[in-house]
């Protein structure tokens, strides 16, 4: 068996190797668009500059604005949880407080 046979396929054609397997692991995600943003994804496809088809275009365009925002995004939600964990430990705090006062009444 030479190098080609595995290039033939089922229907006798033989073709240039395809593109090399995804060593990332990834999971699908179906995303809808409203059709103007569809066309506006294959129009920046047909410019050549970001992928190959609508989806792949949509896959960089979007992992490029993640990229962008994604740390300033995560260092809100990060000062978020901490506002909030600090706010319960007040309420806590105060309810102990009114506990002993109660307690200590007795």
């Amino acid at each position: 068996m030479d190098d080609f046979s595995l290039l033939t396929h089922a229907d006798g054609a033989r073709r240039g190797p395809g593109r090399p397997q995804n060593t990332v692991k990834t999971e699908q995600l179906t995303l809808s668009l409203p059709p103007a943003q569809r066309e506006l994804l294959e129009e920046l496809t047909l410019t050549g500059y970001f992928g190959r088809n609508a989806v792949e275009t949509a896959t960089l365009l979007l992992w490029q604005a993640l990229q962008e925002c994604a740390p300033q995004r995560l260092q809100q939600i990060r000062e978020f949880r901490a506002r909030q964990e600090a706010q319960q430990s007040d309420r806590m705090k105060a309810k102990l407080q009114k506990l002993t006062a109660i307690l200590n009444e007795e």
